[in-house]
């Protein structure tokens, strides 16, 4: 996939035919050539002002295409488009425009001397059989050509005019190739609005989430499934989608997980009555409040509440209520901070048919737990009741890049994912704590510039200590950040890694890593960087900068592993 510079495509660029050749450039050719599209050129023989539709820079040097939409007419000398007359021939534009660059070029990068500037014709919608003179098929690219690889014409391409020239195999270098691009920097936008990226990013990844749900489909027929899936997966997506399924049968549903946050969340995206969203907490608290239980917990540490004084009030409650059984399904999200004793016994009592009997979905992430160690017993206790189980390979929330930043970072096997590349993830050190909160804005200004709105970016703290911290030293000129994970106006939010779990955000920056080794902090950076669908940054301590770098050559390693089994 070449990168490609505008890096999105809007139908005010150009035409059809150039919106597919982008396209194709795009996604036929390798990783490491660059396309530009519309190059002017001010330097052209015969024209003040020239312009080539698309400049591709590989190995073997800098190709201009001329491309050509619609019907394609040549009488007597005379060429035309779509009954508009040309003032000169595709080959004719192609070469000058080629000219005039191979002129600039040779001089602003001296390397290019050394390959080829060539030039081709690209006829998309038609096959092109004239013949004639100043008609070079060599050059031409057309409706057969649709049936290969954009890669395959411009090799050919490439050959040609190197054996045309008498060049070698030299090479332009991945510097002299971005040199390349940085002079033409003038004649377009070399920094597109991430805005643009972002809205891109987010249609393809919710249709991959739309795939996978019709996947999932399959377990519409079974009363009780376990669903596995690292995050970013869709497994929030498709817990609320099978709680509005079951309630749209009229069935009684609770759909509960650990967080609050994510409780909030999902209630706004279920809007189908009889299913009752709550976190565990707030399951717990309505129904010792509702048997008028408070007075019998004792004054006792917050974790002790809720692990046990609680879910036992709660269990007594059940019974006074005559709650028992009285939902008819029951939906589980984020499922492995559910995995004690006290939760599944809850949630037992309150399904008709209880957990060995009844209809349940269980989404849970086997790679993840930020609240609480699972015990083993009781993902047993759901694993060995499920009539069937699932395993969801493929993230649908990051780009590639934040999937493999993810990866490296919390030491995890990374999923799969289709999406196409986004923006590279921004890693920035900082000398002392104290730097994190102006190293946060910085990178937050700089998004802002290139038209990220603050109200898309959450700063996700790996602790209550860090977040405390930056709101301390927010710099008193740079967006107001406001703690919470719900947004306000025109803030930038800010949360700690355990409060934004489940949730996810356009652009998010991670920040308060001192060391990436122990237990807590690992969890941190899995939950903070899988949150962003489009734009990651992470803000690390200069002591952790020798950890990264090895993680990362380790992970390289592992994945080069991985390519060649």
């Amino acid at each position: 996939m070449a990168r490609m510079y505008p890096d999105t495509w809007s139908d005010k660029n150009g035409s059809a035919a150039e919106a597919l050749v982008y396209r194709r450039l795009r996604d036929e050719t390798p990783d490491d050539w660059l396309a530009v599209h519309s190059v002017g050129l001010s330097s052209h023989r015969t024209k003040p002002w020239a312009e080539l539709d698309f400049v591709v820079v590989g190995p073997f040097g800098v190709l201009c295409l001329e491309v050509k939409g619609g019907q394609v007419t040549a009488e007597g000398g005379s060429w035309s488009t779509n009954g508009n007359a040309l003032k000169e021939s595709p080959f004719q534009q192609a070469g000058g425009g080629a000219a005039a660059l191979h002129g600039e070029l040779i001089t602003a990068v001296p390397p290019v001397r050394r390959t080829v500037v060539g030039h081709g014709v690209v006829f998309p919608d038609v096959r092109f059989k004239a013949r004639g003179a100043g008609i070079d098929h060599d050059l031409i690219y057309d409706d057969d050509d649709l049936r290969r690889p954009m890669r395959d014409y411009l090799e050919r391409l490439a050959t040609h005019w190197h054996a045309f020239h008498g060049r070698g195999d030299e090479q332009l270098s991945r510097a002299e190739r971005a040199a390349v691009v940085r002079f033409l920097a003038p004649s377009f936008d070399l920094i597109p609005t991430l805005r643009a990226r972002m809205a891109e990013v987010d249609a393809e990844l919710v249709e991959l989430t739309r795939a996978q749900g019709r996947v999932l489909r399959g377990m519409r027929d079974q009363e009780r499934a376990l669903v596995r899936g690292g995050a970013g997966t869709g497994k929030t997506m498709l817990a609320a989608d099978e709680a509005a399924r079951f309630a749209r049968s009229g069935q009684r549903v609770l759909l509960c997980c650990r967080s609050a946050a994510l409780a909030r969340h999902i209630a706004r995206s279920v809007e189908t009555d009889g299913v009752d969203v709550r976190s565990y907490r707030e399951l717990l608290d309505e129904l010792v409040d509702a048997a008028d239980r408070r007075a019998l917990i004792p004054d006792a540490e917050d974790r002790d509440v809720l692990d046990v004084f609680l879910p036992e009030q709660a269990m007594e409650a059940v019974s006074e209520l005559e709650r028992i059984g009285s939902y008819d399904a029951l939906v589980v999200d984020e499922g492995q901070d559910l995995m004690v004793e006290g939760a599944l016994d809850l949630l037992d009592v309150l399904l008709e048919g209880g957990l060995a009997r009844g209809r349940w979905r269980v989404f849970l992430d086997h790679k993840q737990n930020v609240f609480e160690a699972v015990d083993r017993l009781q993902y047993d206790r759901v694993s060995g009741a499920a009539t069937t189980q699932f395993q969801l390979f493929e993230n649908c929330r990051n780009t590639p890049e934040i999937n493999e930043m993810t990866a490296l970072l919390a030491a995890v096997t990374p999923d799969e994912t289709s999406a196409r590349s986004g923006p590279d993830v921004v890693v920035r050190y900082v000398l002392d704590a104290k730097d994190e909160a102006g190293a946060v804005a910085t990178v937050v200004d700089a998004w802002r510039r290139r038209g990220i709105e603050p109200r898309d970016v959450t700063v996700i703290a790996t602790d209550d200590r860090v977040a405390d911290r930056l709101e301390r030293r927010w710099p008193p000129d740079a967006p107001k950040l406001v703690r919470g994970v719900d947004g306000h106006g025109e803030s930038v939010r800010l949360a700690t890694a355990a409060d934004f779990k489940g949730l996810e955000s356009q652009a998010a920056v991670v920040v308060g890593v001192k060391e990436i080794s122990d237990r807590e902090t690992l969890r941190a950076l899995y939950v903070g960087c899988s949150r962003p669908r489009a734009l990651l940054a992470v803000v690390l301590d200069e002591r952790a900068r020798g950890d990264f770098e090895t993680r990362a050559v380790e992970f390289v390693r592992q994945q080069s592993e991985v390519d060649r089994e």
